[in-house]
């Protein structure tokens, strides 16, 4: 078990490392002179590579594991005794709210190209101050899930009574060592003949999943509706306009699909099995794995999608091979 923690922990650094890497390259190639047109789309590229990085650091330092019985999930995390007991659980949640501002920047890049390309009178509502508004809101809407975290999903006696035995045995934990935070779908008295659901978790939990589910859906409908109409003859474009708008796109849905595949599904899985009854037990740490990891590769994919970022790659790496043996020499 100490193996997958390991992993997991080893998962984070090495992705951290790479977000880092991969992020860099990707701000500076979007802050070259480049041939395509980028507009306020540039502003909220740049976003999103800063909200990557800041979602691969509070990874880190959430130091976060993750652990599902057939009632309830936590994510815990040892109680380094340095912030109050009180106020402790931010400590591990705050990865929750930039996990929720990414999905929230992801959302907001969508309707960017859906109204450049549909209605482009209407791209000034990014332009100058107004970018900011968006920016607020991306990061308004991690603070809010934060809090309903923290309000309605944090520790409780039952939970721990329930969790005491797990954690001591599979972890070498007491539960005065330990800082969780999570749901618990049924508190079941009597073994398991008499439960019932606490109905704030439930409907904290039916929040969080509708809060989710319209940004998933928002990116679905203005996705399709973009590709509908940059392939339609009616939007009048040089075949070189056309051409850029399509690898944008085709970024941005490359942005989308690793998250649902590395973040939303496995969160998912996280989530649903103890409302059916399927405990994870500490298996429920490959999740976190899969979340730790999708930092490190998203933004490769744009840039190999981008032909203007893929070329001045290409000559960003010739340029610094020509400097090394300039300088061996």
């Amino acid at each position: 078990m100490l193996k997958l923690l390991n992993y997991l922990r080893l998962s984070e650094n090495i992705s951290m490392f790479l977000s880092l890497v991969t992020n860099t390259i990707l701000l500076t190639l979007i802050m070259m002179n480049t041939q395509i047109r980028l507009g306020s789309y540039k502003h909220l590229m740049i976003l999103c590579c800063l909200v990557q990085l800041l979602y691969s650091v509070t990874n880190v330092t959430a130091n976060m594991n993750a652990h599902s019985t057939n009632v309830s999930y936590v994510l815990f995390r040892k109680n380094s005794g340095f912030i109050d007991r009180k106020f402790a659980p931010f400590s591990l949640i705050h990865f929750c709210g930039m996990y929720t501002t990414q999905i929230a920047v992801l959302s907001i890049h969508f309707l960017y190209r859906f109204i450049h390309l549909s209605h482009p009178k209407l791209v000034k509502i990014f332009d100058g101050c107004y970018i900011y508004f968006w920016i607020l809101t991306a990061f308004l809407f991690g603070a809010f899930i934060v809090c309903l975290k923290y309000l309605y999903l944090g520790e409780n006696e039952f939970l721990t009574n329930q969790l005491r035995e797990d954690f001591e045995n599979i972890y070498g934990l007491a539960m005065d060592e330990v800082i969780y935070n999570g749901p618990i779908f049924y508190k079941c008295e009597n073994g398991a003949t008499d439960c019932v659901k606490p109905i704030e978790v439930w409907i904290t939990i039916g929040i969080l999943m509708i809060g989710m589910m319209i940004c998933y859906t928002s990116m679905m409908y203005f996705g399709i509706v973009s590709f509908i109409r940059i392939n339609s003859q009616n939007l009048v474009l040089s075949a070189k306009l056309r051409e850029q708008q399509r690898q944008l796109l085709k970024a941005l849905l490359i942005q989308a699909t690793i998250p649902s595949l590395f973040i939303y599904i496995p969160s998912e899985i996280l989530f649903i099995t103890p409302v059916f009854g399927v405990g994870l037990g500490e298996n429920a740490n490959i999740s976190m794995i899969f979340l730790a990891i999708y930092p490190s590769i998203e933004q490769l994919g744009v840039i190999y999608v981008i032909k203007d970022f893929r070329t001045n790659f290409k000559r960003l790496v010739t340029r610094s091979k020509t400097r090394t043996s300039t300088i061996a020499t």
